[in-house]
């Protein structure tokens, strides 16, 4: 939509967000590339306003990593693939259906 010329308004419109969503999808898009990973194809389905269902069809197919425990000295965490997926459906780009659908596909850890 937003290559199309599209009007940041309308874009908020179909995605069912707000401007400033919008603005930061479209940010966030553009800055993700093409590499693939969990959040770049759920961020560009949102702004491309794609298909859902393809897009759980795509997310069901990987393999999903789960946080790790960093080691000492840096401690902390690394979060994995399957958290990407989880925060997608907790800020409302997945919804329970689909984050569901996914997760009984997918069998990721820590699910």
């Amino acid at each position: 939509m937003h290559d199309e010329g599209e009007p940041l308004a309308a874009i908020a419109l179909a995605l069912g967000r707000t401007q400033r969503d919008a603005r930061w999808l479209l940010a966030a898009a553009e800055l993700l590339g093409t590499d693939v990973s969990p959040t770049k194809m759920i961020v560009r389905a949102a702004v491309e306003a794609g298909d859902c269902s393809a897009l759980v069809a795509t997310l069901s197919t990987l393999t999903y990593t789960a946080t790790e425990c960093a080691p000492y000295p840096t401690e902390g965490a690394r979060r994995g693939t399957w958290d990407e997926v989880r925060f997608a459906y907790i800020h409302g780009y997945l919804s329970a259906e689909e984050f569901n659908a996914v997760r009984r596909a997918a069998a990721p850890p820590d699910a």
